[in-house]
């Protein structure tokens, strides 16, 4: 269930480790994608709104789609990659979920030239899970650079 995510950081000799925080114990890894295509729509078209806003300065985004129960909280979501990424070296992401739509939540932390964002949508009336991305930039590329 959870997925430790690293990759090598921007300094081309890998004197350092770039690592994503893991997902809280709220996110699962589905084994396919569990809602209907009206919250797909909806769920692309947050991911497609973050990709827009950090693809030109992060690069080429990985994304990973979890779900949430449909009662979770997105405070404690923030809570919980605000402690973990600080903890370890990523700053956020000032103002990034401002420019997304109604509905729409995300929050992002950088790091060396590196990114990643969550992207939430609010729960549906009735819904018992949430889609929730996490989204990786520019750390394959990093990658590549430090072999």
């Amino acid at each position: 269930m959870v997925l430790a995510m690293a990759a090598l950081a921007a300094c081309g000799d890998g004197r350092s480790v770039m690592q994503v925080p893991d997902p809280p114990p709220m996110l699962a890894l589905p084994d396919e994608y569990a809602f209907g295509d009206k919250v797909a729509v909806a769920d692309e078209t947050a991911v497609r709104h973050v990709d827009e806003l950090l693809r030109q300065r992060y690069g080429r985004p990985d994304v990973k789609r979890y779900t949430a129960p449909g009662n979770a909280d997105f405070g404690a979501l923030r809570a919980y990659y605000d402690t973990r990424a600080g903890a370890i070296g990523w700053k956020p992401i000032p103002g990034l979920g401002r420019s997304l739509f109604p509905g729409e939540y995300a929050l992002g932390y950088e790091r060396g030239g590196s990114a990643f964002a969550v992207v939430w949508l609010t729960p549906r009336p009735g819904s018992t899970l949430v889609p929730v991305n996490v989204i990786r930039f520019g750390m394959a590329d990093q990658q590549r650079k430090g072999r």
